[in-house]
């Protein structure tokens, strides 16, 4: 099973608002979506993420446990996202550094081919194809 951060997100939104709709206006999305998406996020773990309130979402055990992973992948995420710049820039300054190199068209040559495809023929144990096939 892979996590997706985006049900993360809206695992963490629901815990901090206490709701659905509540969440799906904070991360712009629909209520529908935010339910979807947690159903989905319970299933795959195979738990019940919060108790459904008449006054709000309640993380159950299994939320409890699984708010602090969730909180260190934001933390991960947000700081991907301020390295990003830094990173883009090195990458930039790589590629600027190296020298640009002209690929032109190769002319195709039909005999390099049939030589090749006659080789891999041979090797794989079958009969070399004619030129007249």
């Amino acid at each position: 099973m892979v996590l997706n951060w985006n049900d993360m997100r809206i695992f963490l939104a629901v815990a901090r608002d206490d709701s659905l709709s509540a969440a799906a206006r904070h991360l712009k999305v629909t209520q529908p979506t935010v339910g979807r998406r947690l159903g989905q996020l319970e299933a795959n773990l195979d738990a019940r993420l919060f108790d459904r309130l008449t006054d709000g979402f309640v993380p159950t055990q299994a939320g409890e446990e699984l708010l602090p992973i969730a909180e260190d992948m934001k933390k991960a995420a947000h700081t991907l996202q301020r390295r990003q710049a830094t990173l883009a820039e090195a990458v930039g300054a790589r590629q600027q550094a190296l020298p640009r190199v002209r690929v032109g068209r190769l002319r195709r040559r039909p005999c390099l081919f049939r030589r090749a495809d006659m080789v891999a023929r041979k090797l794989a144990g079958r009969a070399p194809r004619r030129a007249h096939e």
